[in-house]
């Protein structure tokens, strides 16, 4: 008897943390996708050797917050060309 009260404990702790952690997933989510400050930056897509001419296929686009941003960040595809 005392060992189905220990399991059924169990359960239910298990049950109330399992809620617990997925409430706060959610949250932290919600927050995360409410961001309002997206930049758009160029990323490269892999290693690209240096004094290589950078082409459109080796750069792509991605939304940062502002925050997040370095000062160096390339902001234009304009600069990825060397012009």
């Amino acid at each position: 008897m005392r060992a189905r009260i220990f399991l059924l404990l169990a359960i239910v702790l298990a049950m109330v943390t399992a809620y617990s952690v997925y409430t706060y997933l959610e949250t932290v989510q919600k927050k995360a996708l409410q961001v309002k400050d997206l930049q758009t930056v160029y990323i490269a897509n892999r290693d690209i050797p240096q004094g290589t001419r950078i082409v459109s296929d080796m750069i792509s686009k991605e939304q940062i917050p502002q925050a997040y941003i370095h000062s160096k960040a390339l902001k234009s595809k304009k600069k990825s060309s060397g012009a």
